[in-house]
């Protein structure tokens, strides 16, 4: 077994990408533990005083990938639906792998949490948002929630369109409510 500096910072990145490459060769409901820590070329205990848990590495990940995510909003020089749009399907394409894996095992809430803490400091920072404004923070939460169950359908189909294809679509459905009619026959 080689060995892997006990620094924790150091492990969770080992760790983190044995599971990564996993999830790239098995479903994630058979990856287990020891598949992790043989990958990683590290000990169970090793693995015990890192994580916990399968979806603690799965929402450490997920914490990676939106903080990267806020820096490109905050480091834009827009701020609307489409970019914001553009910028998540940019992300869910670039590690699909990953989102594919959430979708295949029902976890795609883990997604939406990570995105959803993005999207309310962005939304404090830009917005002036405030945790007391309950009506905005129910709007952000309706967007995330339809943005990310778009996404799991489009990865559910393949991915066929392009992230700008997605981003403005989605972005004109959050733009406009359309009338649906229902006939009985």
């Amino acid at each position: 077994m080689k060995k892997v500096p006990r620094e924790s910072g150091v492990m969770k990145k080992v760790l983190t990408s044995a599971f990564l490459e996993l999830m790239k060769q098995k479903e994630y409901a058979d990856i287990t533990v020891t598949d992790i820590v043989k990958y990683a070329g590290v000990s169970r205990m090793a693995y015990y005083r890192t994580f916990s848990s399968k979806e603690e590495i799965l929402v450490e990940y997920l914490k990676s990938l939106t903080a990267q995510l806020q820096e490109k909003i905050e480091s834009g020089s827009r701020f609307d639906k489409a970019y914001i749009c553009r910028l998540i399907f940019c992300m869910i394409a670039e590690h699909k792998t990953v989102f594919r894996s959430l979708v295949e095992a029902n976890l795609t809430e883990v997604a939406v949490s990570s995105i959803l803490e993005t999207m309310y400091a962005v939304a404090e920072e830009f917005y002036h948002y405030h945790s007391y404004d309950k009506e905005t923070g129910y709007e952000i939460c309706y967007h995330i929630g339809g943005l990310v169950n778009t996404a799991r359908v489009w990865i559910e189909s393949g991915m066929a369109e392009t992230t700008d294809e997605m981003s403005e679509m989605v972005s004109r459905f959050s733009g406009e409510i359309r009338a649906f009619s229902v006939t009985a026959g």
